[in-house]
């Protein structure tokens, strides 16, 4: 059975997965550009070659505090996922 969006075979499991892998790595894209956003603001207020690290305890700041903690936390697990996913693709083809 072919997914009319894609034309890819949606019936096996890999496909399944990768597609899955693929939506979820257009999400981390948004994150990360979040986490760009929140440098690029902090860079603003670097002086000279030290990097300002803002209070995080400052309310003005928690909530950046936890918009990185979780990305962070997503990336690792995007790393531990991609890495079985790596390991099943090359099972598969038995590459």
């Amino acid at each position: 059975m072919a997914d009319t969006d894609t034309g890819m075979i949606v019936d096996h499991p890999l496909a399944v997965r990768v597609q899955r892998e693929r939506d979820d790595l257009a999400d981390l894209v948004a994150d990360l550009e979040r986490v760009r956003y929140i440098t690029d603001s902090f860079l603003l207020m670097k002086h000279g070659d030290e990097t300002y690290v803002p209070d995080f305890e400052n309310p003005e700041f928690r909530e950046m505090k936890v918009d990185i903690v979780r990305i962070t936390d997503k990336i690792q697990a995007r790393i531990e996922t991609l890495g079985q996913l790596n390991r099943e693709i090359k099972e598969t083809f038995r590459i």
